[in-house]
């Protein structure tokens, strides 16, 4: 299976060599993050990114494609395949059995948390994009994680915890990849809808409930949070994703960019 990512997308990111971090929100925008000012920059805000009214509950690009993944808000279990640069839908829904409100690629594979019941508790899974089946690795023993972090050079897997799953706020864990149980960190004292690590090696969160249309920056060592600024949505930041930087993506083709998914 092939996907076309346009060549008017591309040139968004044009003449910048680092990695770009995008976000979603419950309004259905689809925008990029200035990592130093928490700035937002909306690429798309006709849903059509999520082939469903009011956005995501989480977002994940693939590193090694540039195709991203959006799962439907909490309630509608579907999610659809996008063009991570343009924001573009490249799919139909794919029924889920949960409601994947984490999600995070570790190698080829995309990781998922999903509840069945609204307070949890949170299940860590192997999530297949293209057909929503989903192979369960373990139980967080947790309530609702909402954001999923990988650091590559610890090895280490971050989750952020929904709001009252471990206090009024959200707390940073890490989560053992072979079990699935979680650990906590610390308090963040915000609530934030997701995390991820930006470019520039940082750990970002965006602000939920109270703290919404914010971004955040998250001490990994305690869970700390620090803010960076606004985006200017007002919204809740429901999901955070890297893109890789252009020139790092395998990507072929005139007219446009050819990213082939890779097959387990």
């Amino acid at each position: 299976m092939r996907y076309i990512i346009s060549a008017v997308g591309v040139c968004m990111l044009a003449g910048s060599a680092s990695a770009q971090l995008f976000g979603s929100d419950n309004l259905g925008n689809y925008f990029m993050v200035d990592e130093a000012t928490g700035a937002a920059t909306i690429i798309t805000n006709d849903d059509s990114t999520y082939n469903f009214l009011g956005g995501a509950t989480e977002i994940e690009i693939n590193p090694a494609t540039g195709v991203g993944y959006a799962q439907n808000p909490n309630g509608i279990l579907m999610g659809n395949l996008f063009d991570g640069v343009t924001g573009a839908s490249l799919s139909g829904s794919v029924p889920t059995i949960g409601a994947f409100v984490g999600l995070e690629y570790v190698g080829d594979d995309l990781l998922g948390t999903y509840h069945i019941n609204a307070g949890g508790p949170s299940t860590l899974a192997i999530l297949d994009p293209t057909t929503g089946v989903q192979t369960d690795i373990g139980l967080t023993g947790i309530g609702p994680i909402n954001g999923l972090a990988y650091d590559a050079s610890s090895g280490v897997l971050y989750g952020s915890t929904a709001r009252n799953a471990l206090g009024p706020t959200s707390w940073l864990v890490t989560i053992d990849l072979g079990t699935g149980t979680a650990t906590p960190v610390g308090d963040m004292g915000v609530v934030v809808g997701s995390i991820e690590f930006g470019s520039n090696g940082l750990l970002y969160a965006g602000g939920g409930a109270q703290d919404q249309g914010n971004i955040f920056t998250i001490d990994p060592g305690t869970g700390a949070a620090s803010l960076v600024g606004a985006t200017g949505l007002g919204t809740v930041v429901t999901g955070l994703t890297l893109l890789p930087a252009p020139s790092s993506l395998a990507l072929l083709g005139l007219g446009g960019l050819v990213a082939s998914r890779r097959r387990r």
